[in-house]
């Protein structure tokens, strides 16, 4: 009887090692059939082309070295906007601009009092401008400008003034005017403007011209017209005077003064 317990009490354990060992794999059989989930990632969002403005210039496109000129833009909106300028013709890194709340933009590229020069006198420069907002951007239409110089300022009755200027169209020819205190407009001079946009040349200062300020106009016919103050000076020759009518004999003259 004691040897039919200890086989019967075997095989209970065998039996019972065997559910176990089944637990055990049916368990990791089924976590070999079922497939696991698949990794996920958030998208990458698109940048999106924003619509922005136009670029503004002031006072013109076509300016004298003697004005401000600002260009400005609207239409770059949201938070964290960004506005960079940059001379579209140099390899050179755009320069900040700070944005208004309202997407509107400033920046001044040229003021010769003030020395700042983004654009030289005489020259003629593209400036582009690129809004960012986030990973968002948008590019404005470029604008060209050019600043127009012109030396010289004063002169004397019945001599030929030298002049020069740049920043005309090339190949045309430059017609110097003389207005103003008075006087019908009477053309002075001309100048062919070469392939730089720049001319030399001289112009007359009429000989029935009176001493004053004038209006000088230099107009290349093709839209780029320069004009400034011309001060008009009898030079180191005594000031021409009225002529003293003749005094009958035993009168005394007009001198302009009261006599004691």
């Amino acid at each position: 009887m004691s040897l039919m317990r200890h086989v019967q009490r075997a095989s209970i354990i065998a039996a019972g090692s065997a559910l176990c060992l089944a637990g055990l794999i049916a368990p990791l059989a089924s976590a070999e059939e079922t497939p696991a989930p698949e990794a996920t990632s958030t998208p990458t969002p698109t940048p999106v082309a924003i619509e922005v403005g136009t670029i503004t210039v002031s006072p013109s496109n076509i300016a004298q070295d003697e004005d401000v000129i600002t260009i400005s833009g609207t239409g770059c909106i949201g938070e964290g906007a960004e506005v960079f300028v940059y001379d579209t013709g140099a390899d050179t890194q755009g320069l900040p601009v700070t944005v208004e709340a309202d997407g509107t933009w400033s920046q001044v590229v040229y003021d010769g009092a003030n020395d700042l020069y983004l654009i030289l006198p005489g020259e003629t420069v593209t400036f582009g401008a690129t809004c960012f907002v986030g990973e968002d951007s948008g590019v404005y239409p470029p604008v060209t400008i050019t600043v127009l110089t012109v030396g010289w300022d004063a002169g004397d009755v019945g001599t030929a003034v030298p002049t020069q200027g740049m920043g005309f169209t090339p190949g045309s020819t430059v017609t110097i005017t003389l207005s103003g205190n008075g006087i019908e407009p009477v053309v002075v001079g001309t100048a062919a403007v070469d392939p730089d946009g720049s001319f030399a040349s001289t112009f007359a200062v009429p000989e029935t011209t009176e001493v004053g300020v004038y209006t000088l106009t230099f107009d290349d016919g093709a839209g780029r017209v320069f004009t400034y103050d011309f001060v008009v000076t009898y030079g180191d020759e005594e000031e021409p005077q009225d002529p003293v009518p003749p005094v009958a004999p035993g009168q005394m003259p007009d001198l302009g003064t009261d006599i004691v």
